[in-house]
C-alpha cells in the first residue's frame, strides 16, 4: 500500500524528469484514458505547493483552460477528476484568480448537474477553494 510519503517520492522523481510539460501536453488528447490518467497525476502533483505554480507556468496558463475543457467531457470519470485537479490547483490565491479568469466558475456550474455524487463533491470542493479569493466571492 502506497503511504503519504510514496506518493511525494513519486511526485518529486517524475517532475525531476519533466514530467509536469508532458502531462499538461497530453491534456490535448481525445482519449478518455489519456485524460483521465493526465489529470489525476497533475492532481495528485498538485497537492505540493511546490509544484502548483510549475503546473500552472507550463504553455502560459493552458493548463488551467485543459481542465476547463475536461470538465465538459461526457465521460463522468474525466469530469470528476479535471474537477479534483483544479480543486487542488484551486488552494493557491493567485491560481484561485487565474482559474475563475479563464472562466472556469459557469462550467463548474453546468458540471453541478452530473447524476455523480463523486463528481458533484469534486466541483463543490474546487467552487469552495475559488470562493476564497476576495475578488470570487
Amino acid at each position: 500500500m502506497f503511504t503519504l510519503l510514496d506518493i511525494e517520492s513519486n511526485c518529486n522523481v517524475l517532475v525531476n524528469r519533466g514530467a509536469i510539460p508532458v502531462l499538461v501536453h497530453a491534456l490535448h488528447s481525445l482519449d478518455i484514458d489519456v485524460q483521465y490518467h493526465c489529470s489525476a497525476a497533475l492532481s495528485n502533483i498538485a497537492v505540493s505547493k511546490k509544484y502548483r505554480t510549475m503546473i500552472t507556468g507550463v504553455g502560459y496558463h493552458d493548463v488551467i483552460e485543459l481542465l476547463i475543457r475536461l470538465i465538459s467531457s461526457e465521460s463522468e470519470m474525466v469530469k470528476c477528476q479535471g474537477c479534483i485537479a483544479l480543486r487542488n490547483l484551486a488552494v493557491d490565491e493567485d491560481i484561485q484568480f487565474l482559474i475563475a479568469k479563464h472562466g472556469a466558475i459557469p462550467t463548474l456550474q453546468q458540471a453541478l448537474n452530473s447524476k455523480s455524487p463523486e463528481t458533484k463533491a469534486a466541483v463543490m470542493g474546487c467552487i469552495r477553494n475559488l470562493s476564497l479569493h476576495k475578488t470570487n466571492e
